[in-house]
């Protein structure tokens, strides 16, 4: 792409609440965003509310300003936040400020627009979630907020619709990119098992991701599928109870659960099945870059953000009924059962994931910063 002489003249906020050391989705993406803009000759800075000495999971270019608004363990007041993040947009002449998951947080937006810094709202998750741990007058102050953005940013187009008419000229969709150059990469479709591994990524937590229901699916079917075994890489407050689940039903042996970790490609190449049993999601990361891998992926139809990437056969969706162990389970036995199905749509998969290559995407984000 050819540099543009305004790109040293944008200075680009990015912002999000928490940074340090943590490998979620929203991370992952905000600083991919931030690298490739300051390839492109912005002056990007960085925001969040972590401590001073806070590192960040996912690495990004020292030259780029992160702005730590946190110091060691303190209670900051809306009011003291406001005024931290007023004075410094207005010292470092932000221009524009992209926020993730910024619907809530006043205290951004009125410093921003009193700064006339240019708002985009880069929505996270799936429109359902305002439903699901806000009130009513909550959700209503939320998109009240949005009306505030330049530009709304969503990553399906299908969450379009559930957003208030009075916001649908300022929504844009932009979905995530998905890596495919990853080190090592054994991405094939033969009906030779790589290895029988079923896998989960993701934090383990219990409302909106919800691993538990996997677990409990495994053990139900353990005794009909010899030789498979389930994976979990990641970390969270859930991670006692499933410990504690394995040794009651005496899975030891056959499920581990791997901190959070970098080297997500080892356990793609070591799998064949991911599931992902959300109850809602934005765009899954985990899921665009399985189905890179080869893999087949399952997960529920009520996650809105699940069902774009896995709909017409493009994976396994499990159907909303109680229990939804007993479902996934059923599930799981079809998709290991049958590996000309298995095969067939992650083939469908691979075609379909390959609109989102990183530069295209990356494209998308510099044409709605230049035209704002």
């Amino acid at each position: 792409m050819k540099k543009n002489s305004n790109y040293k003249k944008t200075k680009i906020g990015l912002y999000f609440q928490c940074l340090s050391k943590k490998g979620g989705g929203a991370e992952k993406m905000l600083i991919w965003l931030a690298n490739e803009l300051h390839n492109k000759n912005y002056e990007i800075h960085l925001y969040s509310w972590d401590n001073y000495s806070a590192k960040t999971f996912y690495n990004y270019n020292q030259k780029i300003k992160w702005h730590r608004l946190k110091k060691n363990d303190e209670k900051v007041s809306k009011f003291e936040r406001f005024i931290r993040l007023f004075n410094n947009l207005r010292k470092n002449k932000i221009q524009i400020i992209i926020g993730f998951v910024m619907s809530g947080d006043g205290t951004l937006y009125l410093a921003s627009l009193l700064n006339s810094v240019k708002i985009i709202s880069a929505e996270r998750n799936e429109p359902a979630m305002y439903n699901i741990i806000y009130s009513k007058l909550r959700k209503k102050i939320n998109f009240f907020l949005l009306g505030f953005s330049k530009t709304i940013v969503l990553q399906q187009r299908e969450f379009i619709e559930f957003y208030p008419k009075s916001l649908l000229n300022k929504i844009k969709v932009i979905e995530n990119p998905v890596f495919s150059n990853f080190p090592n990469k054994k991405a094939n479709f033969s009906k030779k098992i790589k290895t029988k591994n079923i896998l989960y990524v993701g934090r383990l937590e219990r409302i909106q991701k919800r691993p538990i229901i996997l677990l409990e699916s495994f053990n139900l079917i353990s005794q009909k599928i010899p030789g498979w075994n389930l994976v979990f890489v990641g970390n969270g407050q859930e991670y006692e109870k499933m410990l504690s689940y394995t040794k009651k039903n005496k899975l030891v042996e056959r499920v581990k659960i791997i901190n959070t970790t970098l080297d997500l490609p080892t356990y793609y190449n070591n799998s064949s099945i991911l599931v992902i049993p959300s109850l809602w999601e934005g765009f899954p990361n985990v899921v665009g870059e399985a189905i890179s891998f080869g893999l087949a992926c399952i997960g529920f139809e009520e996650s809105i953000g699940v069902k774009a990437l896995l709909k017409d056969n493009r994976g396994w969706l499990v159907k909303n009924s109680e229990p939804k162990s007993k479902y996934l389970a059923k599930t799981l036995l079809a998709c290991i059962n049958n590996v000309d199905e298995r095969i067939r749509r992650s083939k469908l998969a691979f075609k379909k994931i390959k609109e989102n290559e990183p530069d295209k995407i990356l494209q998308f984000w510099i044409r709605l910063i230049n035209d704002i």
